[in-house]
């Protein structure tokens, strides 16, 4: 008789979770600014025992945490969840769960199948074995007490709705932002008042190159330097008072604090991706010159695969 009541239960969830959801709720080497309020503790053994303090501290909201690795073993609590960057050393971060108590209610929702089921004998262990799993989002755990699924840990891509059931807890886990590429969180910063698309260098007699020699191509003016921020081939991200981009249209001699400015060619199809995370192909250069370079959103700027060049500088630009 249990038999078939587990196996009538396990359908009928296969049947409440149709649209399977990928959800991220750890991920290594990155973590949140640390700002007033937030708080951290030393000595916890490992990033679970960490996630569970975030879940059950009162002394503030916590709305995710970082569990960094070394001597102190710190767990940082975060009450609001910006931008996330590389870590110092090794670490794990996650966002907070959520346990559904006082009513014992089953995950549902829309997903083709339950993620998998498993042995647990405590809901700690269950919570342990979903975030072995890429898009576990979410958990109803089974306790002893429970006659069809004794101890049994269901896992599942979300919990968008609940059922009730007997001698059972659910957990709720926020997903992550989706996951940027390593060249989000390290670039270089172009930020020099000198390269906006409205700063002329004959009015300053001295022009710039993004070239680590600083040679230019003519000695029309009296100075030709390397661009403060210019650190050789690489990632950049446009900032003010430079601008935010790179220029999407023609410049014109002597702008951008240089002789001959560069910009994305017009003509492209997109000129920046439009999707967090995707980066495109585009062709960037002056005049009749050009040569590829490559964009990357990260969801809310753009940075840049930018070559060293003694001819030209990058033209910024605040608005697209």
């Amino acid at each position: 008789m249990y038999t078939m009541l587990r196996s009538i239960l396990t359908v009928f969830l296969s049947y409440l979770l149709r649209t399977s959801l990928c959800c991220e709720t750890v991920r290594k080497g990155v973590t949140w600014s640390f700002e007033t309020g937030d708080i951290y503790f030393p000595s916890i053994d490992s990033p679970e025992l960490c996630g569970e303090l975030c879940s059950i501290n009162t002394d503030i909201q916590c709305a995710g945490y970082t569990w960094q690795s070394g001597v102190l073993n710190l767990c940082f609590l975060f009450k609001e969840l910006g931008p996330m960057h590389a870590c110092e050393g090794e670490c794990i971060s996650g966002a907070a769960s959520k346990i559904i108590d006082g009513e014992e209610r089953i995950c549902g929702g829309e997903a083709d199948h339950i993620l998998s089921i498993h042995s647990a004998d405590n809901l700690q262990n269950c919570s342990r074995i979903c975030k072995e799993y890429e898009n576990c989002s979410s958990l109803t755990w089974f306790n002893s007490s429970s006659v069809a699924f004794k101890n049994t840990c269901f896992l599942f891509s979300s919990c968008e709705s609940q059922a009730p059931c007997e001698d059972c807890w659910s957990q709720i886990f926020t997903c992550l932002p989706v996951s940027l590429p390593a060249q989000c969180y390290e670039y270089n910063i172009m930020n020099e008042n000198s390269r906006s698309e409205f700063h002329n260098a004959v009015s300053d007699r001295v022009w710039y190159y993004d070239s680590v020699t600083g040679l230019g191509t003519t000695t029309a003016l009296i100075g030709a330097e390397t661009s403060p921020c210019w650190k050789g081939e690489g990632w950049y991200r446009m900032m003010e008072p430079a601008g935010k981009y790179i220029r999407t249209h023609e410049v014109s001699r002597f702008q951008c604090g240089t002789e001959f400015g560069a910009y994305i060619k017009p003509g492209e199809e997109e000129t920046h991706p439009e999707m967090t995370g995707d980066t495109i192909e585009v062709e960037i250069g002056f005049d009749s010159y050009a040569w590829n370079a490559n964009v990357t959103n990260c969801d809310g700027f753009f940075v840049y695969y930018l070559i060293d060049h003694d001819a030209v500088r990058y033209c910024a630009t605040s608005n697209l």
